[in-house]
């Protein structure tokens, strides 16, 4: 199941990364920064980059938390993947669902969560090569689209639907 969920995050994630709105319409965050995508499985925040690739928050099956990074071409494979930020750093394995589609395989734990609830500044390493690199600014949503994409996976109302009070 934990796998075609994921493979729906991929979908959802190449959707969003050509703007194509099968799945859902996505909703604008207040900070102008970012978009949530919700679909019956999960729900996926995704923020556009400075070099043109996306950065995505998934929350999947109410337990996968996950981050990935879209790009609009092939991305190089690598085996070692590495989450670095001010705060600190972590291992992923590097997962390649689709040609321009990278993931940490397996999702993230919750320390790991926790370490980039604590950060103002995220880089995806592949092999040592940055991958995605983000900046986060007061008034941006973050680091509350984290708990954002994760209430939106349970089901609550917020910003990112059309129910009453949200």
């Amino acid at each position: 199941m934990l796998r075609m969920v994921l493979a729906a995050a991929v979908l959802m994630g190449a959707a969003a990364t050509a703007h194509a709105e099968e799945s859902s319409t996505p909703t604008l965050h207040a900070g102008g920064v970012w978009w949530m995508y919700v679909d019956e499985e999960m729900c996926l925040a995704q923020a556009q980059l400075y070099d043109g690739r996306m950065l995505q928050l998934i929350h999947a099956d109410r337990y996968y938390v996950g981050v990935g990074v879209p790009d609009g071409q092939e991305l190089a494979r690598g085996s070692r993947g590495e989450i670095a930020t001010d705060e600190g750093r972590f291992p992923f394995t590097p997962d390649y669902p689709a040609p321009n589609y990278l993931m940490a395989d397996g999702g993230l734990t919750e320390a790991q969560v926790g370490l980039l609830r604590s950060t103002r500044s995220l880089q995806v390493h592949v092999d040592g090569e940055v991958i995605a690199d983000a900046g986060f600014e007061d008034g941006d949503g973050y680091p509350q689209i984290i708990d954002d994409v994760a209430a939106c996976a349970a089901g609550r109302p917020g910003w990112w639907s059309a129910e009453p009070g949200s």
